[in-house]
């Protein structure tokens, strides 16, 4: 695949990565203010409906109150509680005006408070203002508390389901949270990828273009080093000297098709070569390393190469070499 294309599809992936977790974040942290809000208002709901629940309760206490005793100031929370529980009530339907269900249950709530001061409340402070005697007979036959038990309980049901919600909500606002952590570092680590893709096109174009100037480079020395007219073996020496010089090897021999069928091969030219187990300097086609790469016209690459088959000579003594290349041009 050429360069242009794989950095092509690298920037293609990083960009679109990058726009879903743009979009993931922002679809999630949407999210997390929608949870945020209903969490919010849940608490408030909970709030008001406790408030509601005292208002009762002050109500109750200050009918008893002015049962027992008589005195008009124990009637104040049951006068001022009615108008307060109305306020309550209403702002709690408003709030949970998306809860059909809930919104039926303070309706009965707000029924049944109405019952108890219809049906027990004012019974009570009517018949108190008569006697204490047809005030404790009233409150005896049950009737209030019966109403209030039931409204307790319709309160608490309430309580219990906006609890319910409230935990759900809570789950949904961890789960969007997690949710945002994941893709976070999916994405990163996809970006990553798509980076890591780039630098390794980059550096795999930077090693081929290293090459090419590096066979470049050779050529043209080459090149400089057969220029002019020089003798067959002279142009052989130099050519084999260049080349084992450049490539950093440590030995080198240079084979000349001799006759004009190029039947046999014969060394020209060599670089720190010391001759070993009687090879010979000329080889038939097909003979040897040197005759098989010159017969197949094709490289010969050979390693493990044997102790006593050719030495690289130096002025610190001998060697083996252990990569033998034979090359045919």
């Amino acid at each position: 695949m050429k360069l242009r294309k794989q950095l092509a599809l690298a920037y293609i992936l990083v960009f679109v990565l990058m726009i879903l977790l743009v979009a993931v974040n922002y679809q999630t942290t949407r999210s997390l203010l929608e949870t945020e809000d209903w969490i919010s208002q849940t608490h408030e709901i909970i709030a008001r409906a406790n408030l509601l629940a005292k208002l009762i309760i002050d109500a109750e206490t200050g009918e008893r109150g002015f049962v027992i005793t008589g005195e008009d100031e124990f009637l104040q929370p049951y006068d001022e509680g009615s108008e307060s529980f109305e306020t309550t009530i209403s702002k709690l339907k408003e709030s949970v005006s998306h809860n059909i269900r809930q919104v039926e249950r303070l309706e009965e709530i707000e029924a049944l408070e109405a019952r108890w001061r219809r049906l027990a409340g004012e019974p009570a402070i009517a018949a108190r203002r008569e006697s204490l005697q047809a005030a404790i007979a009233l409150v005896q036959k049950g009737t209030g508390r019966a109403i209030m038990d039931t409204l307790r309980d319709k309160i608490s049901a309430f309580v219990d389901v906006e609890k319910q919600l409230l935990a759900e909500r809570t789950k949904d606002a961890k789960r969007a949270a997690a949710r945002t952590i994941y893709v976070f570092f999916a994405t990163a680590v996809g970006i990553l990828l798509g980076i890591t893709a780039m630098l390794n096109a980059l550096r795999k174009n930077q090693d081929r273009v290293q090459r090419q100037d590096w066979l470049k480079t050779g050529i043209a020395r080459l090149n400089d080093t057969m220029s002019g007219d020089p003798e067959i073996n002279t142009l052989a020496s130099k050519v084999i000297s260049e080349v084992v010089t450049y490539l950093d090897a440590q030995v080198g021999a240079f084979y000349l098709a001799q006759d004009g069928d190029g039947a046999v091969l014969s060394l020209l030219g060599s670089y720190a070569y010391k001759k070993r187990k009687d090879l010979s300097n000329m080889f038939k086609m097909g003979e040897g390393l040197v005759g098989q790469a010159a017969l197949e016209k094709q490289q010969i690459l050979i390693k493990n190469v044997p102790e006593d088959y050719v030495k690289v000579i130096s002025g610190l003594g001998e060697r083996v070499p252990r990569f033998i290349c034979v090359t045919p041009f």
